[in-house]
């Protein structure tokens, strides 16, 4: 008989994410190509998007973003390496959700 608490002894997560919704804001800024764009994607205020991704840029300890010559934003190529790995647990978590079905 296995203790369920075993399960997650055994395979202790190597890192974990500091905040997924951080991360998210990141992926928003990439799709949407402006502090605006991204709180439309959000559904927030461009004072949430800012503050958001002022957290996860200094937590990253360099620049994801800079201003691009049209006025937007664009990810720096760290940025741009992150926000391809948030869009990989997108899917991942897309396909998790499907597997598990709709709720009760």
């Amino acid at each position: 008989m296995q203790i369920e608490g075993e399960v997650l002894k055994s395979y202790p997560a190597r890192m974990q994410v500091k905040n997924w919704n951080d991360l998210r804001y990141l992926l928003a800024l990439e799709r949407g190509r402006s502090i605006s764009g991204a709180a439309r994607l959000m559904g927030v205020d461009d004072t949430t998007v800012s503050r958001r991704l002022a957290v996860l840029q200094s937590e990253a300890g360099s620049a994801l973003y800079v201003r691009a010559a049209d006025g937007g934003l664009a990810l720096t190529a760290r940025g741009s390496e992150i926000a391809r790995n948030v869009e990989a647990m997108e899917r991942q978590a897309d396909l998790i959700g499907e597997a598990l079905g709709p709720g009760e």
